[in-house]
C-alpha cells in the first residue's frame, strides 16, 4: 500500500470518528459558555402542570400562570416554590385554581392549583368528588396538617361519597365542619343522591397562611409547614395546680390538692402532699379549719402545727423533692 493511500485512509477514519462525536457534556467539557448569540435558549422545563417530583435546584416555567409568577424552583425534594413575583394564588389565578365544577349529577371536578403554607408553595393536583347516595352537604378543603398538603372531603353523615386526586384524597370523612388545619375550598349540597345544580358555595380566599412571630414568654417552632406556639416556661411557668380555691380536704397521712388553695378539715397528721407534675417553685396554700399537724416522714421539709384560720403556705422545691412550709 502506497504512502498516499495510507494517508487517504487515515483522513477517512478521522472524519468518521469526528462525525460519531455528536454530543458533548456541557458541564464538564465546556468553559465560559456564551449563549447570547443563540437563536433562543430554554434552560427550564415548561408546561401547565408542575411535575409531581423534583430535586433541589430544578426550575420549571408554568406557561398558564400569571405573568411574573411563572417561574418555579424546586426548593426542597418534591416541593416547588414561586421564584419572585407573586407567591400564591391571586385574585386572577383564583378564577381557576382549585375551582369546583359540577360535571354531572354524581360528580364534582376540582381544578389543579397552588397553595402557600408557611412561605412554601405546594402544587395541588386536580381531583374529583363523587356521590352514590344521600342528601346533605360535602365540604372540600386542603389539609395543611400533613406535608405536602392534600385534599380532604367531609360529608353529612348518611351520605355515600368518594374522593380521588387532589394529592392523596381517598377517604372522605363524616363531619359537619372543617378542621382548624383546613384551607377551605368549597361546599356543595346534594338532594336524593344527586349534586344540586346550584348547590355550590365558593370558599376560596387567597390560599395562603402567614407565619406568626412570637414575643417574650412564647416559643415558635416550625416543622415542615406546621407551626407550633408554646409558652416559654422559663419566663412564664405553667403551674400544675389550678387557680382558685378547691374543695375542702380532710387531713390524713396523704392529701392530694388539685387547686392552689384548699381548706383542710380534721386533726390527723399530714406526712405527704402529692406533687405529681408539680413544677419547681409552685405554691400551695392550706387554710386550716381545724388544728392539724405535719411531719417530715413524707415529702414535707418541716413539721409544724397548723393554726386555725391562719394560712399555711407551701413552696415546692423540685431539686429536693420537698414542700417547704411558711411556719
Amino acid at each position: 500500500m502506497t504512502k498516499r493511500i495510507k494517508n487517504t485512509l487515515l483522513v477517512c477514519v478521522a472524519a468518521v470518528s469526528g462525525a460519531a462525536q455528536t454530543q458533548i457534556d456541557l458541564r464538564s467539557q465546556a468553559k465560559s459558555v456564551d449563549f447570547s448569540a443563540a437563536t433562543y435558549t430554554k434552560p427550564s422545563k415548561a408546561g401547565t402542570t408542575l411535575p409531581a417530583s423534583c430535586s433541589i435546584g430544578e426550575t420549571f416555567f408554568k406557561t398558564d400562570a400569571l405573568a411574573g409568577a411563572n417561574l418555579y424552583g424546586c426548593t426542597a425534594t418534591n416541593v416547588w416554590s414561586v421564584l419572585g413575583g407573586s407567591t400564591g394564588a391571586t385574585s386572577f389565578t383564583q378564577l381557576t385554581d382549585l375551582k369546583v365544577t359540577r360535571t354531572s349529577g354524581t360528580q364534582l371536578s376540582i381544578a389543579a392549583g397552588v397553595v402557600l403554607v408557611g412561605g412554601v408553595s405546594y402544587p395541588i393536583p386536580a381531583g374529583t368528588v363523587g356521590i352514590a347516595a344521600g342528601t346533605g352537604t360535602v365540604r372540600i378543603a386542603i389539609d395543611t396538617s400533613v406535608t405536602p398538603p392534600t385534599g380532604k372531603v367531609y360529608y353529612t353523615p348518611g351520605m355515600s361519597v368518594t374522593c380521588a386526586g387532589l394529592g392523596s384524597c381517598t377517604t372522605p370523612v363524616a363531619g359537619a365542619a372543617f378542621s382548624t388545619d383546613d384551607l377551605q375550598v368549597a361546599t356543595w349540597t346534594s338532594t336524593s343522591n344527586t349534586f344540586d345544580a346550584n348547590g355550590s358555595t365558593d370558599l376560596r380566599g387567597i390560599i395562603s397562611r402567614n407565619r406568626t412571630l412570637t414575643g417574650s414568654g412564647l416559643i415558635s417552632s416550625t416543622s415542615g409547614h406546621t407551626q407550633t406556639i408554646s409558652v416559654n416556661t422559663a419566663v412564664l411557668p405553667i403551674f400544675t395546680l389550678s387557680p382558685g380555691t378547691g374543695l375542702a380536704l380532710t387531713s390524713g397521712s396523704t392529701i392530694a390538692p388539685v387547686n392552689r388553695v384548699h381548706h383542710v378539715t380534721g386533726t390527723s397528721t399530714i406526712s405527704t402532699i402529692t406533687a405529681t407534675g408539680v413544677i419547681d417553685g409552685e405554691i400551695l396554700v392550706l387554710i386550716p379549719d381545724s388544728s392539724f399537724a405535719t411531719n417530715t416522714s413524707g415529702n414535707i421539709a418541716l413539721g409544724s402545727t397548723a393554726v386555725v384560720n391562719r394560712a399555711l403556705q407551701f413552696v415546692w422545691d423540685a431539686t429536693a423533692a420537698k414542700w417547704y412550709p411558711s411556719y
